[in-house]
């Protein structure tokens, strides 16, 4: 357990307790993109760490709406089994073998298995997912990822979710049933 003061928002100065792993193994069951009023955007991925027979344990692994291992993540998704237990494991600073590339990140794999799984959309096969733009904000030039982070927001919701356990189809605001006198049917 981790202790440490806030330092930003109407909670600045108070203490919290954190839980720090190097990795996470269980199931995912949902993904909810979270909108603070302070913080701004965040993914909140779900993952179910119930070990058989045992009590429910659910671990929410929270991380920035566009930050680099939210991205590295969801590219990653679309290639699971969403009936196996994975192992999450975030990576910073890591510099592959043979390159002077350095890499910040997220790598998925089964549980017991010692392959990663591998993105679905690269730089070398993007698969539709959109380039970030390179715009001129004050004179100078920075990358926007609006459109790239909108589509992975797209696959989120209509390839990824669906697969998931705790997915629930999204109501499509029909009107409530009415009986003769035109009061609400109600179900029971």
């Amino acid at each position: 357990t981790i202790t440490r003061a806030l330092t930003m928002g109407p909670n600045a100065g108070k203490e919290v307790h954190e839980l720090h792993f190097q990795t996470i193994t269980g199931q995912l069951v949902d993904i909810r993109k979270d909108i603070h009023e302070t913080y701004g955007a965040s993914w909140e991925f779900i993952i179910d760490t119930t070990i058989q027979g045992g009590d429910s344990e659910q671990i929410i692994l929270k991380m920035g709406y566009d930050n680099g291992h939210a991205k590295s993540l969801i590219k990653k998704l679309p290639n699971i089994d969403t009936e196996k237990d994975l192992l999450f494991k975030a990576f910073d600073n890591f510099t592959p073998k043979g390159t002077d590339k350095v890499l910040n990140g997220f790598s998925i794999r089964y549980d017991g298995e010692k392959e990663t799984i591998k993105p679905a959309y690269t730089r070398d096969e993007p698969n539709g997912l959109p380039e970030m733009k390179v715009v001129k904000v004050k004179g100078k030039d920075v990358f926007d990822d609006h459109e790239q982070m909108m589509f992975l927001e797209n696959i989120i919701n209509t390839v990824i979710k669906p697969k998931l356990k705790n997915f629930e189809e999204p109501t499509t605001g029909e009107e409530p049933a009415t009986d003769e006198d035109g009061g609400e049917v109600l179900p029971f």
